[in-house]
């Protein structure tokens, strides 16, 4: 059961992204289904772990499965997860802040990746870093989302952030700041930030569960993660809705070559 905040909400959340470059949305989603999808992570991160455990010893490895769990491309691993990728609110929020500073105020975005993460016990809490890959600029190219499966603590690593820190013209320091705080959330609440915030995950020192899964949305033109159209099996294309075509890319992959065709974007037929 999806649930929705009112829309005068959304608005002041809105708003309030563009300012702290954060805001909290509260049960997206009800308990009972975020329990089934506990489920659905722990069975996939059993089937996958010892195929990622492969890339331990290369230079840009998945997960050595020391500091956490991780199950990545959750869409394509069940459909509970497919029909979160475009829910609302999360999907208008992110669409209307990727589109500030654009011509045409209407752009597709990009889902860049959708995984989910449980971090193991007693792990560390991770330095403070930017998503974006670039500092300031006035318009967002990237924002995440965070939505808790379990609850999010001070305890069990729940997101550390800083404020504002959208706007710094500097990279985090290895010291975290007296501004940086940690947001704690119930199962179903929602996190969105600005890829340019600075933020890392907290340390679990209480050894208690936390999955979370992560969905990062990109304006059309960003690099995804991983090569959407490759890895979608045709009876999975065929079940998507245009806005989920859009968001994998579908529609925004490069032409063969000039006589493929020259728009960047193409239309679904």
């Amino acid at each position: 059961m999806i649930l929705y905040p009112d829309k005068n909400e959304i608005n002041k959340l809105s708003h309030e992204l563009t300012d702290n470059g954060f805001v909290k949305l509260e049960k997206i989603i009800d308990e009972k289904h975020c329990q089934e999808l506990i489920a659905i992570c722990e069975a996939n991160y059993e089937k996958h772990k010892n195929s990622y455990a492969k890339n331990k010893q290369k230079k840009h490895r998945l997960n050595d499965n020391s500091s956490e769990k991780l199950v990545y491309n959750l869409y394509n691993k069940d459909e509970k997860f497919l029909n979160l990728i475009d829910v609302e609110p999360i999907y208008n929020l992110c669409k209307k802040q990727l589109n500030r500073g654009s011509f045409n105020p209407d752009e597709p975005i990009t889902l860049r990746q959708m995984t989910a993460r449980c971090p193991s016990d007693k792990q560390n809490a991770q330095k403070l870093h930017i998503d974006s890959r670039h500092l300031g600029g006035k318009y967002p190219i990237l924002l995440v989302a965070i939505m808790a499966l379990d609850p999010f603590t001070k305890d069990n690593g729940a997101t550390r952030l800083v404020p504002k820190s959208h706007l710094f013209d500097a990279f985090p320091p290895d010291d975290d700041p007296e501004e940086v705080q940690a947001v704690e959330m119930c199962p179903g609440d929602v996190l969105i930030f600005n890829g340019n915030l600075w933020h890392g995950g907290g340390a679990c020192i209480s050894g208690v569960r936390r999955w979370g899964l992560l969905l990062t949305f990109t304006r059309w033109f960003y690099k995804p993660a991983f090569q959407h159209e490759k890895i979608i099996s045709s009876e999975l294309q065929n079940s998507l809705n245009k806005r989920q075509k859009e968001l994998l890319g579908l529609n925004s992959i490069p032409p063969l070559d000039e006589f493929d065709r020259l728009e960047a974007i193409k239309d679904f037929v």
